[in-house]
């Protein structure tokens, strides 16, 4: 767990490929699960209908550390970590925040497929 965020939340850490890790020095990247109320925050901050925007302010909202430490959101250290990264690597986040939140296409066949119509 990284300290500050809630117990129950898993923590998910991933290994910056080699290469590219030696090229931006940062060796792995540590995200959680947002809450509704974060994602909330996440979509006032970008504002407008900007879905690049939105896109990063989730994808940065769920980044909780870079190399095993842990970014505070208090005194803007993760903010001044997300525009520092390499964009390669925000590009890594930003997946990794898509697979962490979206569920697999067969999850949605079969919740799409339960649907159940009644006559009022």
């Amino acid at each position: 767990m990284i300290p500050g965020t809630d117990s129950s939340r898993p923590v998910y850490t991933y290994q910056i490929p080699t290469k590219l890790a030696a090229e931006a020095e940062v060796s792995s990247v540590t995200l959680v699960h947002l809450t509704a109320a974060e994602e909330l925050q996440a979509a006032k901050r970008a504002g407008g209908t900007d879905a690049m925007r939105l896109a990063q302010e989730l994808a940065k909202a769920c980044l909780h550390g870079l190399n095993g430490k842990t970014l505070s959101p208090v005194n803007n250290e993760k903010e001044a970590a997300w525009h520092k990264l390499h964009p390669k690597i925000r590009s890594l986040v930003l997946s990794a925040y898509a697979k962490l939140h979206s569920p697999d296409n067969e999850d949605v066949d079969s919740f799409l497929a339960s649907e159940v119509i009644e006559a009022a």
